[in-house]
């Protein structure tokens, strides 16, 4: 489906949201955990009952619950409890709650862990679960994912009528759907959520907690740790990107473009260091969103339809500062799909863009797409809101 900027911001406020009250709750646990184990000291006691309580989730899943009863004393008075573990609850398999069991049988004396200012809260096993690591790691991963929401819904939009940025004696300026500056933002936030947030708060865990360590902990710290490289990886794509060209400037000559008719297209670019330009190409893209059902469910499937690349500029070496230019004539071919409405209410769906591709030496490449729209016969006029000027003669370069 399309996603407005509006909306998009909207779901990824609302997503960062759902990830600030998990990290909150997470580290609620776990500081209210380690509060606790920090106070207890240990006494001995007596098993006085054990027992295996079963527990069935929502979809009926079966985990077991050891419970082993005991009884101790202090100053005198004398205090009982159930709890195995810090967590009121530490479930398991059938297996695993047995072998519990079995290790304290009824009579035998074993060490317990006990609050001095609270006695009754008492338990067997002095274990940091990570639950609320687990929590509050989840809680980090949609906070990045959030940070990425508006790049990626405007990269995949079903429909996205073109926003031309600046219209002169017929000459339109388009915008990228999201520049490349914008992306690269978007990936230093998530890098900032799972690298600089997200590893060492799960890495806290494997430093203060005793050995066996969890198995949950080790996936838990496993994709934190890969999100965070990926997020690493992207920033360093993006921003060697800026630091080799500009956002590539694309012009096209009586916006809408109509099916069957050729178009003009001026595109530039600058580049910022010396680069050798292996190939600067466009490609003008219909992609096909239409329903599709698989497993009984229901989805949007988007296609390309029409997809020829054109080769702008060739192999060239540049300077810092140098201009690459070209124009070119491009064309929906005759019998291509019009552009959807964006109150087009029907499947499928079309939208059209011209893709920008710049394939950079020893250096990552540059891609971006800027939406266009198609249209049937002789276009309609189309309110435009210009916020520049273009003099004819040549075109302001990107800063």
């Amino acid at each position: 489906m399309r996603y407005t900027p509006g909306v998009s911001k909207l779901i990824a406020v609302i997503m960062g949201l759902a990830g600030l009250l998990m990290v909150a709750t997470g580290a609620g646990m776990v500081l209210s955990q380690w509060s606790l184990l920090s106070r207890v000291v240990k006494t001995d006691a007596i098993v006085t009952n054990t027992d295996v309580v079963e527990h069935r989730g929502s979809k009926g899943k079966r985990s077991y619950e050891p419970r082993v009863s005991f009884q101790f004393d202090v100053a005198g008075t004398t205090y009982r409890s159930s709890r195995y573990a810090p967590q009121h609850r530490e479930k398991g398999s059938r297996a695993w709650a047995e072998s519990v069991v079995a290790r304290h049988p009824v009579g035998s004396k074993v060490e317990v862990w006990y609050d001095p200012g609270s006695p009754s809260v008492a338990f067997l096993w002095r274990h940091c679960s990570f639950r609320g690591y687990m929590i509050g790691l989840i809680g980090f991963w949609i906070i990045g994912a959030a940070a990425l929401v508006p790049t990626l819904t405007g990269a995949i939009s079903v429909q996205a009528p073109a926003r031309p940025e600046v219209q002169a004696e017929g000459v339109v300026v388009l915008k990228p759907r999201v520049s490349v500056a914008a992306r690269g933002w978007t990936w230093i936030g998530a890098l900032i959520a799972w690298g600089l947030l997200a590893v060492p708060y799960a890495a806290h865990y494997f430093i203060v907690a005793d050995q066996p360590w969890e198995e949950i902990a080790y996936v838990g710290a496993g994709v934190t740790g890969v999100l965070a490289l990926v997020a690493l990886w992207r920033t360093w794509v993006y921003k060697q990107v800026g630091a080799s060209v500009s956002e590539a400037l694309l012009a096209v000559a009586d916006h809408p473009l109509v099916v069957g008719q050729p178009a003009w297209a001026h595109l530039e670019q600058v580049a910022r260091s010396a680069v050798v330009v292996e190939e600067l190409a466009l490609n003008l893209t219909c992609w096909k969103s239409e329903i599709k059902y698989s497993g009984g469910k229901q989805q949007v499937v988007t296609t390309a339809v029409v997809d020829e690349w054109v080769a702008a500029i060739g192999e060239t070496a540049a300077e810092p500062g140098q201009a690459l230019r070209a124009e070119l004539s491009l064309m929906a071919p005759p019998g291509s799909p019009p552009s959807s409405t964006a109150t087009a209410k029907g499947w499928p769906r079309y939208r059209w863009s011209i893709r920008v591709r710049t394939r950079l030496r020893s250096r990552a490449d540059y891609a971006s797409e800027f939406p266009v729209m198609v249209v049937e016969g002789a276009p309609a006029a189309m309110p435009l809101e210009p916020d520049g000027v273009i003099d004819g003669e040549a075109v302001e370069e990107p800063a």
